[in-house]
């Protein structure tokens, strides 16, 4: 037995805490679900009343009648007629204070808002009568000043014939609806004053501008109506701003005013103010003061001239609108100003004497020309002997000089001054001498003591080899134009171009080459032929810009899959690649793929797939994981022939036939054949057959992994297939591939008639 233990005296405290708390909450739980059910019932109790208040309307209809054609506001009827006529049981108590409810209170019915008799009431609510006070704005009379009435109110409202009701509102909370001349307020619940709005049905509206006018200058417009006027400014006067009196909602733009809502007479005056306009003088060859003014319209200016060093008031000019020279008082006067202006004053300059000296040639002669302008001296020619082309001239007053043609124009004079021109000696003769190319002349005049050009453009496919010019420098700026520097005597010029082809054979390793000329080139590639004649390979030709002394990478694709050939039976021929050094791929052609299905080289785009049941054709599916080029798949079309064992005689299918009966017992042991034993007990001999068992039903399956394929087909072979053969159809050649900035000139699937890879390299022009 075990020992027995009483409680602490803290157990029993907790124990005491946890009940307080459970009894508390259920009691709280209780009232609150009372309350809720009191509630509804007082619900019930007011839904129970208006209802009854409804079936008495129904049963004494001229009550209704007096309702509905407004001849009573409202009516009360009282707890004790709906009992009194059997509506309402006799007592009737509050579901909440459980207090008897007196027969005299109301349940107010009266004609709600969507023109329906309502009934009403609330134990709550003080169902007594209220006073409604009417108060009219306006020119308008009422049946009553006030009126009193438990929740609705009616006040009829007389008008003169230019008058009407426009709106209203209570103090009160309660709701103010207008008919035509009938005011009626609803859900009156205590004292309250009313206000209605009376408004006149025209009102005049009246435009006063000010520097301008107004077209119409007064209007009269209906109660709620617009109003617009057109206005229009005085000459020289601008829109300021505008005013209305008595206005709900006005607007001006664009010279129209216009006025909204019309509900009162309106006033408005438009204003408008003389335009003030800013005027700017730039003084060329001089200043002005001041040479920023505002002005009125029409007003009148006066200007300050100053001209600077050089320059003089007198023949000065302007192109300021409405602006004299006044070259006594040194001054512009600008009278009726009308616009804004940006204007200037050019000060006349002054003129000085220019001599002009011509060494070895015809045209010395002098003139007069104006300060810091430009004057010309005509008939300026060499003499014989001398020569245009090279010739100098200078000035020594600092002036700027230059000779076209015959003409010398000197410009920029500050004084009197001499100016001197020097024709040189004539032309040197340039021979020039191409090889492998042409031009346009043999020989060319070219100037003395200058740089001189000229043009020698190659033949097709051949590059810029060397040039030269005896006693001078000569530079090739590309363009096929070249530049003798300071030409100083005749000379002879040799242009040499040279073909650059390059070609790349089959090699297992990478083959490199060093670019001589700097130009376009077309480069070829060929990928190999798949094995066991196989696919053949893809044929791409990319045109691509080569610097002198870049360096191409060359790897050939071989028929013994060399360079990404797929494996299998038959190898897939190798892909052929060019790069620019040994990352920048310039173009890759695909190998073809091997016969029996097997894929080609790899490619950029990917290499050519291995042989499969859906590609029936003679093209076998797309390759993956390809690095350069993509190589074309083999086909794989085949067909079978078949050898069936001699247990079998009949039809040559070796299905459907008879197994002789020396194979009785064979087919017996297939059958019967236990997991595992299937090797002894079909009779394998161990060297060229080898059996499995069927997992499901245990039986014999004769497999030869050459023949794998003897299910497939119409020859099937189901026992005892000895041989089968399998012939295969070659894939196409392979697809190929360009890097970034390569133009492909030729792209061709199958293209290599050798079977391994190869490449090639043509010099192809200078420029595109």
């Amino acid at each position: 037995m075990k020992n027995k233990k009483g409680f602490t005296l803290i157990e029993i405290l907790i124990v005491l805490v946890i009940l307080v708390t459970v009894t508390t909450g259920a009691t709280i739980g209780i009232k609150e679900v009372q309350k809720k059910s009191e509630q509804r019932s007082l619900k019930e109790l007011y839904t129970m009343i208006e209802t009854a208040a409804d079936t008495y309307l129904s049963i004494n209809d001229e009550n209704r009648e007096e309702l509905l054609n407004d001849e009573i506001t409202e009516k009360c009827i009282r707890i004790y007629t709906l009992q009194n006529g059997g509506l309402l049981k006799e007592e009737l108590s509050n579901p909440v204070t459980k207090k008897r409810i007196p027969g005299n209170l109301c349940v107010i019915s009266y004609i709600n808002e969507d023109g329906l008799i309502e009934n009403h009431f609330d134990l709550d609510e003080d169902l007594t009568t209220h006073k409604v006070t009417l108060k009219i704005n306006g020119d308008g009379t009422a049946d009553a000043e006030t009126k009193t009435v438990y929740t609705k109110a009616i006040f009829n409202v007389s008008v003169t014939s230019d008058k009407f009701i426009v709106n209203g509102v209570c103090d009160g909370g309660a709701t103010l609806k207008i008919d035509k001349f009938k005011v009626i307020v609803y859900g009156v619940k205590k004292d309250q004053t009313c206000t209605i709005n009376i408004k006149n049905l025209k009102n005049t509206v009246k435009v006063n501008a000010i520097n301008g006018a107004s077209s119409p200058e007064s209007v009269v417009v209906d109660y709620g109506k617009d109003a617009s006027f057109t206005l229009t400014p005085n000459t020289g006067y601008h829109y300021d701003n505008y005013v209305c009196t008595g206005a709900n909602e006005s607007s001006y733009s664009n010279n129209k005013l216009t006025i909204k809502n019309v509900t009162d007479p309106v006033t408005c005056t438009v204003t408008y103010s003389i335009n003030k306009y800013n005027i700017t003088i730039n003084g060329v060859n001089g200043t002005v003061s001041p040479s920023n003014v505002t002005a009125d319209y029409g007003s009148k200016i006066t200007i300050n001239l100053t001209p600077k060093a050089g320059y003089q008031v007198n023949g000065a000019t302007t192109n300021c609108t409405g602006g004299v020279i006044d070259a006594t008082n040194s001054s512009l006067v600008i009278s009726n100003v009308a616009k804004n202006e940006q204007c200037s004053v050019t000060f006349a300059p002054i003129p000085y004497k220019v001599t002009l000296t011509v060494n070895g040639g015809e045209g010395s002669t002098s003139k007069n020309i104006n300060y810091n302008s430009s004057g010309t001296f005509t008939g300026v020619k060499p003499s014989t002997g001398y020569t245009a082309t090279g010739v100098t001239v200078s000035c020594n007053g600092g002036a700027t000089v230059s000779l076209s043609g015959t003409t010398v124009t000197v410009s920029k004079v500050t004084k009197a001054q001499t100016c001197t021109v020097k024709f040189p000696v004539d032309k040197y003769t340039v021979t020039i001498k191409v090889t492998n190319g042409t031009t346009a002349s043999s020989s060319v005049k070219l100037n003395a003591g200058k740089d001189g050009s000229f043009t020698a453009t190659p033949n097709v496919n051949m590059a810029l080899k060397s040039y030269s010019c005896t006693n001078h420098t000569v530079t090739y700026g590309g363009n096929n134009k070249f530049t003798i520097t300071k030409l100083s005597s005749s000379t002879t010029c040799t242009i040499t171009y040279t073909a650059v082809t390059k070609s790349f054979a089959y090699k297992s390793s990478a083959q490199t080459y060093k670019i001589p000329y700097t130009g376009y080139y077309d480069i070829t590639a060929y990928g190999a032929q798949g094995a066991g004649s196989g696919g053949k390979g893809g044929k791409i030709i990319g045109r691509v810009k080569l610097t002198k002394g870049d360096v191409i990478t060359v790897v050939t694709g071989g028929n013994d899959g060399t360079n990404g050939g797929g494996a299998g039976l038959y190898k897939g021929g190798g892909s052929t690649i060019i790069k620019k050094g040994n990352a920048n791929l310039i173009i890759a052609a695909g190998g073809g793929g091997g016969s029996a299905g097997t894929a080609g080289g790899n490619g950029n785009g990917a290499g050519g797939a291995a042989a499969s049941a859906s590609a029936s054709g003679t093209n076998g599916g797309p390759g993956t994981n390809g690095t350069n080029g993509g190589g074309g798949g083999s086909g794989y079309e085949y067909s079978y022939s078949c050898r069936c064992s001699s247990c079998y005689y009949g039809s040559n299918t070796c299905v459907g036939g008879n197994v002789a009966t020396s194979c009785a017992e064979y087919k017996d042991r297939r059958v019967k054949c236990p997991n595992g034993s299937c090797y002894t007990a079909c009779g394998g001999d161990g060297v060229n057959d080898i059996y499995y068992c069927y997992i499901r039903t245990n039986e014999c399956n004769k497999w030869n992994y050459k023949y794998d394929s003897c299910k497939s087909g119409s020859n099937t072979c189901e026992y005892g297939c000895d041989s089968c053969s399998k012939s295969y159809k070659s894939g196409n050649g392979g697809k190929s591939s360009v890097g970034t900035g390569v133009t492909a000139v030729e792209n061709t699937a199958g293209g290599n008639s050798d079977k391994d890879g190869k490449a090639s390299l043509t010099y192809y022009k200078e420029n595109l």
